[in-house]
């Protein structure tokens, strides 16, 4: 059993047996870690507050070789996001790209970009003063990860023949990976998206989080964003984050009392 130490990000938490919880970090060294917190629970532990979801800082665990999980000495944290977090948009966005880059992570998978893109994600929602931050955040992460992660949407030219894709509406195929020109937008299920909404989603992952917040997009623009990268990122992980359910029905509820309120 050799002992392991690697900066990491809280990213899951659920309570196991009587007093302890099992707790999954992402890592830059080795990908997701999952641990055994023993005693975690109990109000006197002394690593109960500092395992909050989304807390970043450095861990320290003894590894147990051909195993999935392991057992936790220490977590001392840097950034204390999840304590910080108190606004339910803001928790909900950090749970959202909190689960997509658990989901694209593997166990023992060296990947530092992924965890850097991650606490950069996490610091920005802190940042955050409005819920349309909120969702800028979001989908400039979305782009980035989908670029990281190999399964960027090829936008420019068909996928089917390489041919320009230039048309004011353009189709969208999810599952072969891209635009398609008006010859095979037969061969897949498509999406039609504007030439401004392609742009902009083109444009995301080429900025950072802070350019993201200040980029000005049409309603329009946005929405086109908003389904194009999340149909991709089901596609590649086979399924939606419950955290983006979650924040689709508090959004819900929030534009049904403004309605209310007119």
């Amino acid at each position: 059993m050799g002992v392991e130490k690697d900066s990491a990000i809280v990213v899951r938490s659920f309570a196991f047996k009587e007093a302890d919880r099992i707790i999954t970090f992402l890592t830059p060294s080795f990908g997701k870690v999952a641990v055994v917190a023993k005693g975690s629970r109990k109000a006197r532990s002394r690593l109960s507050a500092s395992l909050e979801l989304f807390n970043i800082g450095e861990l320290v665990f003894f590894e147990k070789p051909n195993r999935d999980l392991h057992n936790i000495n220490s977590f001392d944290v840097a950034e204390p996001i999840g304590v910080l977090l108190r606004d339910h948009f803001a928790v909900a966005y950090a749970s959202y790209v909190s689960q997509l880059a658990s989901d694209i992570s593997l166990e023992n998978d060296e990947n530092p970009p992924l965890f850097y893109l991650l606490r950069s994600a996490l610091v920005a929602v802190l940042a955050a003063g409005t819920v349309a931050d909120l969702r800028a955040i979001a989908r400039c992460f979305e782009a980035k990860l989908l670029t990281l992660s190999g399964y960027r949407p090829r936008l420019d030219t068909c996928v089917a023949c390489g041919a320009q894709v230039d048309e004011e509406e353009v189709a969208v195929g999810v599952s072969i990976g891209g635009a398609l020109c008006p010859d095979h937008a037969h061969q897949d299920r498509t999406l039609m998206v504007s030439a401004p909404g392609i742009a902009a989603v083109r444009g995301l992952t080429g900025l950072t989080f802070e350019a993201a917040v200040a980029a000005r997009m049409t309603r329009r623009q946005k929405v086109e964003s908003k389904h194009l990268l999340t149909m991709f990122l089901a596609e590649r992980l086979e399924r939606r984050q419950r955290a983006a359910e979650y924040i689709d029905d508090l959004e819900a509820n929030v534009d049904e009392m403004a309605a209310l309120a007119r």
